[in-house]
């Protein structure tokens, strides 16, 4: 991986058998490791958006924003996670 690569990159993706995005990933490129929010069966999760903590230190420091579509309650909503988590 080159030296400037993104030190996380954050995609949609699937988790299980669902046959839409339902969960968010969190992708070290440096290291080779990922994490993975799922959101659980029945939710959609589109794209979501890193937004960097204000005095950060670290790549990671900040929260992920996305909208999630509950397909069985008929809602939609809006994530903040913690990125680091």
């Amino acid at each position: 991986t080159p030296a400037n690569a993104p030190a996380r990159l954050y995609a949609p993706t699937v988790q299980g058998d669902a046959p839409t995005f339902n969960a968010v990933m969190a992708f070290d490129a440096r290291r080779g490791r990922r994490q993975v929010h799922a959101y659980g069966a029945g939710v959609i999760a589109e794209e979501h958006l890193f937004v960097p903590r204000p005095g950060r230190t670290r790549a990671d420091d900040g929260w992920l924003l996305g909208t999630v579509y509950d397909v069985r309650g008929g809602r939609r909503g809006l994530a903040v996670l913690d990125a680091r988590h």
